[in-house]
C-alpha cells in the first residue's frame, strides 16, 4: 500500500511537471481600459428613497464632450455618450432621474440617468449658432436656449413652444440662467453687455412679454443667479452688482480684486473670492459678509440644493461648513496624499454630503492638474478613506512604446561569463566556472520553488478530485502573481508599456492586464512641445534598454516649462524612479536621438535649441572617448513650414556644426504641409525582394533614409501632391498628384511602400492606395550614398482600393527579425481594428493573373479590400477615438504587440500571416509527456522482466 501512494505521488508529480511545460502562448493577452477626459463638471445625485441606485452615481461632463456616469462605491462607468468632436461643449441640465443635454447642433436631447438610454430628441433649429444652453424650469419644463430663441419643452407632452427677443435685436444674445419668480419664468440674457428678460407666465404660457434692465451694464462672463438675485461685475470689472428682481444694487467690494463668484445655495447666497480672501454674503438679508477668511480655496457641493461647502488648506486638508451656520465648521480632515506624486497640485473639489439622523457621511472627488480623480470617504469622526482612482489623463496619450523587462537571473549570469573579455585565461576560466554553478543553483531553487508550491496545494491524506483540480497549477493567475520574479519570460511576452500624456504625467502599464505599474508627475509648469504639423507632443526616447545587467536602463522625456524654458526628465523604466531633472533656460526647437550607442550602452539626445555650435547641447554630455565613435556622418532633414524650404544638412559631433548638404525650395504660398512621415528606427526587414516566374527576382527598393511628405491646398483644404524624398541626396524618388483627397490624410512608410488613406470625394468613399519602389531584376548594394551615386528606383507600382469603413489611426505591424508578412493596422471610427494582410494591398495586383503570378502568390485585383470578420483585432470590444496603433515585436517572429489609444486604451498581440512558429491551440502537451514517460518506466519495466526470464531459463 506505501508502495501504491508513492506511485501515486510520483505520477502526480508528472502531470505537474506536464502543465509547468504549457506553452504561455496559449493564454491570450487582451485588455481594454474606458475613460471619460478631464472632467468638468461632477454632480452627486441626491437622497431619492425610491431608488438608492441612483444614489450610487455621479453624472459627469469631460472636456472633450463625453456625458457619463460613474459609480461612487468602484469608480467604474455606468454609461457614457460621445458627442461630436469640435471646439464647442455639451451643456447639460439634470433633475431626479434625467438628464438634458444640448449642443451646436440644434438638437436636444433627453437621457435616463440610470441606464443612459435616450428616450428624447427634438432638432429645434437647423440655423448656424453661436450660443445655446439648457435650463431646468421645473419637474416638466425645460428651456433650450439658442441665441435669441427659447425653446420651452414640455417634457410630459413632449411639446414645445417659441420665445424670441425683440426682431429688431440682430446680434446673437447670450443666455446666463433663469431668475426666480413666484409668477413668471424669467430668462435672463446679455447682449452687447445689457441685461434683457424673457418673461414668460408659468399659468399661461402665451402671455409673455421682454424686458431690458438698462441700469446693469456687466460683464456677463461673470454673472451668477441664486434664486431671485443676479450678480455681476461691471463691464469694467470695477464694481460688484446685483439685481433682485425689483432695484440694481452696488455691493461694497472692489470688483478688480475678485476673482472668482459662486452661488453657495438657491436662495441668493454668493461666494467671492480673491488671491488672499474668500467673503460670503446673503443678500436677501444684508449687503454685508457674513463669514469671511483669508484664503480662497473653497469650493460649493455638486448637488441641486447645494448648502454645504469646503475649504482646502495646504492641498489635503479639508474644512467643511454649513451654509445656515457658518461660524462654526463642522470637521476638519485630512486628505490621503500620494507621496510618489507630491507635486500633483488640486484643480476642482467635488463632493457631496449625506445626512441622515445625526450620522453625516461626507464624498470628495479631487480633480488634480493632471486630470487624475481620487474619490474619498468619511464617516462621522472617522478619517477620509481613499476609495479609488482614476487616470483619466490616459485619455490624453502623447506617445507610447514598449520595453522588454529585466534580463532573468539565469540571463544575467551567463552574461557575467563574459564580462571580462581584457582578463587573463586562468581568471575567465575560474569566472564561467563560478557562474556555470550559480546558474545551476538557480535552476535548482527554481524548479524547488515549483515543486513546493504544488505540494504545498495537495494534501495526500485526504486527496480528492475537486481537491486535485484546485492544487494544479493556474496558469493565468500565475502570470499576475505579486510573488513572480520581475523578469522578462523567454519568448518576451512579459512587457511594460511606457506613455507620456499631455497633461504632464508618464505611465508605465503591464501590457498583460492593464494595470498601473507606476506614475510620475512630471512638473507643476508642464507644457507640451509642438510638432512640424502643430500637434502637441510629449516626446519619450529609450536611452538604455533593459538587455544589459551591467548598467541601469533609462529613458528620458523632454517637455516645455512656463516662460519659454524646456524640461529634461530620465528616469528607470522599470521602477519609475527620477534619475535626473535638469532645466535649461532657452526654447527647445528640435530634440533627437543618436543612433548608436556610446560606450556605456546608451544612446545620447541631441537638442537644438537654435543652429548655432552655442545652441546645441548633448543629453548626457557626450564624453571625448565616445565622440569617435560616431564615425558615420548624421543627416538631419530641416522643414520651414511658413517657405516650404527643405533642407538637408550633414551634422559633425565633435564640432556641433550643421554643415548644409542641399537646399530644396517650393512655392508654398497656397500650400501647407499635410501629414509627413518617416520609416521606423532600426526597422528590420529579410525580404530584399519578390520571387516571380522563371526564378527571376524583382529586387526592393530599400533605402532606409525615405521621407514622405503630404501638401494640402489652402483654397480647397485637401491634399494635393505626395512626395517621397531622399533625405540624404535631396532627391525626389516620387511625386504624385491628387484631386478630391479630402482630410485627415494617413500615411504609412515601411520597406519600399508608401501606404495611403484618404476620402475620396470624387468616388465618394473611403480609398486606400499603395506606392511600391523596386530597383529592378539586378541587385544594387550601393555602401555609400551622396549627391552623385544613382539612388533612384527602377520602376513603380501603384494600385488604389476602395475600404468600406472610414480611418482614424493608420500604422503597420511589427515582427522581431521582419521576415514575417506585415500588416496593416487600421482604426476605424466604430471602435475596431482590422488587420489587412500587405498581400491585400499589394500595389502589383491586376485584373489579369498569369500563371506564374499564380505560382507566385500574387492575389487577383479588385477594387474592394475585402476582410473577414477573424481580421477584426478587437473583436467584441469597442475603443472609441483612436488615435494612434504602435506596434512591437516578441520573442516569436510571428507574433506582434499592438496598442491602441485614443479616448480608450486597447492591448493584445496577433499573429500576421499565423502561427507558423508555434505549435497549435489544441496541442496536448500533457499527454505526449504522460505518453513519453510511460514508455521510459515501460522499457525499464521490460527490460527488468527480460532479465527475470533470461536468468530464469539459464537455471533450467
Amino acid at each position: 500500500m506505501n508502495w501504491n501512494n508513492k506511485c501515486f505521488q510520483f505520477i502526480l508529480l508528472i502531470i505537474f511537471i506536464s502543465f509547468s511545460f504549457e506553452d504561455d502562448t496559449l493564454l491570450k493577452t487582451e485588455w481594454t481600459q474606458k475613460y471619460i477626459g478631464c472632467p468638468k463638471q461632477m454632480l452627486f445625485e441626491t437622497l431619492n428613497g425610491k431608488n438608492e441606485k441612483l444614489n450610487d452615481l455621479i453624472l459627469v461632463t469631460s472636456d472633450n464632450n463625453t456625458l457619463s456616469t460613474l459609480s461612487m462605491n468602484y469608480g467604474t462607468i455606468g454609461w457614457r455618450h460621445i458627442f461630436e468632436d469640435s471646439k464647442n461643449e455639451v451643456k447639460i441640465a439634470s433633475s431626479n432621474n434625467v438628464v438634458y443635454t444640448i449642443f451646436s447642433d440644434g438638437i436636444i436631447r433627453a437621457f435616463k440617468k440610470l441606464t443612459g438610454e435616450m428616450f428624447y430628441e427634438e432638432l429645434l433649429t437647423s440655423d448656424s449658432i453661436e450660443n445655446y444652453n439648457v435650463f431646468l424650469l421645473d419637474d416638466y419644463n425645460i428651456a433650450a436656449i439658442f441665441d435669441n430663441s427659447v425653446y420651452l419643452i414640455d417634457t410630459k407632452e413632449k411639446t414645445y413652444k417659441l420665445y424670441n427677443l425683440p426682431k429688431d435685436i440682430k446680434k446673437s444674445a447670450i443666455s446666463i440662467g433663469i431668475l426666480n419668480s413666484e409668477s413668471f419664468y424669467r430668462i435672463v440674457f446679455s447682449l452687447e453687455n445689457i441685461i434683457y428678460f424673457i418673461n414668460i407666465n408659468k399659468d399661461d404660457f402665451k402671455e409673455w412679454n421682454t424686458m431690458k434692465l438698462e441700469k446693469m451694464e456687466i460683464n456677463h462672463e461673470t454673472c451668477v443667479i441664486s434664486g431671485n438675485i443676479l450678480l455681476c461685475k461691471t463691464s469694467d470689472n470695477t464694481k460688484i452688482l446685483y439685481y433682485n428682481n425689483e432695484d440694481v444694487k452696488t455691493l461694497n467690494i472692489d470688483g478688480k480684486i475678485v476673482k472668482r463668484i459662486l452661488s453657495v445655495t438657491n436662495n441668493g447666497m454668493f461666494l467671492l473670492s480673491g488671491k488672499d480672501f474668500t467673503k460670503i454674503y446673503d443678500l436677501n438679508t444684508s449687503d454685508f459678509a457674513v463669514f469671511e477668511k483669508s484664503f480662497s480655496n473653497f469650493y460649493v457641493a455638486s448637488t441641486f440644493e447645494k448648502k454645504y461647502l469646503i475649504s482646502i488648506e495646504n492641498e489635503n486638508t479639508i474644512t467643511l461648513y454649513n451654509s445656515n451656520r457658518l461660524s462654526t465648521p463642522i470637521f476638519t480632515k485630512t486628505l490621503e496624499q500620494n507621496k510618489k506624486n507630491y507635486h500633483l497640485i488640486t484643480k476642482d473639489i467635488f463632493f457631496k454630503v449625506k445626512k441622515i439622523g445625526t450620522n453625516i457621511n461626507v464624498y470628495v472627488a479631487r480633480v488634480s492638474n493632471d486630470c487624475q480623480i481620487d474619490f474619498f470617504e468619511t464617516s462621522n469622526e472617522e478619517d477620509f478613506l481613499h476609495e479609488w482612482t482614476r487616470y483619466e489623463d490616459l485619455s490624453y496619450i502623447s506617445q507610447s512604446d514598449f520595453i522588454d523587462l529585466p534580463l532573468s537571473e539565469m540571463d544575467m549570469l551567463f552574461e557575467k561569463e563574459f564580462s571580462n573579455p581584457d582578463g587573463s585565461i586562468i581568471g575567465n576560466f575560474t569566472l564561467r566556472i563560478t557562474s556555470q554553478i550559480e546558474q545551476t543553483q538557480t535552476l535548482i531553487r527554481k524548479y524547488l520553488k515549483y515543486i513546493s508550491k504544488f505540494f504545498g496545494k495537495l494534501s495526500f491524506k485526504s486527496l480528492s478530485t475537486a481537491g486535485y483540480m484546485s492544487g494544479l497549477k493556474n496558469k493565468k493567475q500565475e502570470l499576475y502573481d505579486d510573488d513572480q520574479p520581475l523578469e522578462r519570460d523567454y519568448f518576451k511576452f512579459k512587457k511594460y508599456i511606457i506613455v507620456t500624456t499631455l497633461k504632464g504625467s508618464i505611465y508605465a502599464i503591464n501590457n498583460e492586464n492593464g494595470n498601473i505599474v507606476w506614475k510620475i508627475y512630471i512638473d507643476p509648469k508642464f507644457e507640451p512641445l509642438t510638432d512640424i504639423l502643430n500637434n502637441l507632443i510629449v516626446p519619450f526616447f529609450i536611452q538604455r534598454t533593459t538587455d544589459s545587467s551591467m548598467f541601469s536602463n533609462q529613458g528620458v522625456v523632454t517637455y516645455g516649462i512656463t516662460g519659454g524654458k524646456t524640461g529634461i526628465l530620465s528616469f528607470n523604466m522599470i521602477t519609475g524612479e527620477i534619475i535626473d531633472r535638469k532645466i535649461i533656460s532657452k526654447k527647445l526647437m528640435r530634440v533627437e536621438q543618436i543612433p548608436k550607442q556610446n560606450s556605456e550602452r546608451m544612446r545620447n539626445l541631441i537638442l537644438f535649441f537654435g543652429e548655432q555650435p552655442s545652441d546645441i547641447e548633448y543629453y548626457p554630455s557626450l564624453k571625448d572617448s565616445d565622440i569617435f565613435l560616431y564615425d558615420k556622418p548624421f543627416y538631419l532633414l530641416w522643414i520651414n513650414k511658413e517657405t516650404g524650404q527643405l533642407r538637408g544638412t550633414r551634422f559633425d559631433f565633435a564640432k556641433k556644426y550643421l554643415q548644409t548638404v542641399w537646399i530644396f525650395n517650393r512655392d508654398m504660398k497656397d500650400e501647407y504641409i499635410a501629414n509627413i512621415v518617416g520609416k521606423q528606427v532600426n526597422e528590420k526587414t529579410q525580404s530584399l525582394g519578390y520571387v516571380i516566374g522563371h526564378n527571376n527576382v524583382l529586387y526592393k527598393y530599400l533605402n532606409p533614409h525615405m521621407i514622405a511628405i503630404a501638401y494640402g491646398s489652402r483654397k480647397t483644404l485637401e491634399v494635393s501632391e505626395v512626395v517621397i524624398l531622399d533625405t540624404i541626396t535631396g532627391k525626389s524618388l516620387y511625386s504624385s498628384k491628387l484631386k478630391g483627397a479630402q482630410l485627415p490624410f494617413k500615411m504609412v512608410l515601411c520597406d519600399n511602400w508608401l501606404a495611403m488613406s484618404f476620402y475620396n470625394l470624387k468616388i465618394r468613399r473611403q480609398q486606400m492606395s499603395i506606392v511600391e519602389l523596386f530597383d529592378g531584376h539586378e541587385f544594387k548594394d550601393v555602401s555609400t550614398i551622396n549627391l552623385w551615386s544613382k539612388s533612384y528606383p527602377g520602376n513603380f507600382s501603384v494600385q488604389s482600393y476602395l475600404f468600406p469603413q472610414g480611418v482614424t489611426a493608420f500604422s503597420v505591424t511589427k515582427t522581431d527579425i521582419g521576415l514575417t508578412t506585415r500588416s496593416l493596422l487600421v482604426g476605424m471610427p466604430f471602435g475596431s481594428i482590422a488587420q489587412i494582410s500587405k498581400r491585400q494591398l499589394d500595389g502589383r495586383r491586376v485584373f489579369d493573373v498569369t500563371q506564374e503570378q499564380r505560382e507566385e502568390g500574387l492575389i487577383q485585383y479588385i477594387p474592394e479590400l475585402i476582410f473577414t470578420p477573424d481580421q477584426y483585432v478587437t473583436g467584441n470590444n469597442t475603443v472609441l477615438q483612436i488615435r494612434q496603433i504602435s506596434s512591437h515585436s516578441a520573442g516569436l517572429e510571428s507574433v506582434s504587440h499592438i496598442f491602441a489609444f485614443g479616448k480608450d486604451l486597447y492591448c493584445t498581440y496577433i499573429y500576421p500571416s499565423g502561427k507558423f512558429d508555434m505549435l497549435h491551440d489544441d496541442f496536448n502537451y500533457h499527454l505526449i509527456i504522460i505518453i513519453l514517460v510511460s514508455l521510459v518506466l515501460g522499457s525499464i519495466l521490460t527490460r527488468y522482466k527480460a532479465n527475470y526470464h533470461s536468468l530464469k531459463q539459464s537455471w533450467m
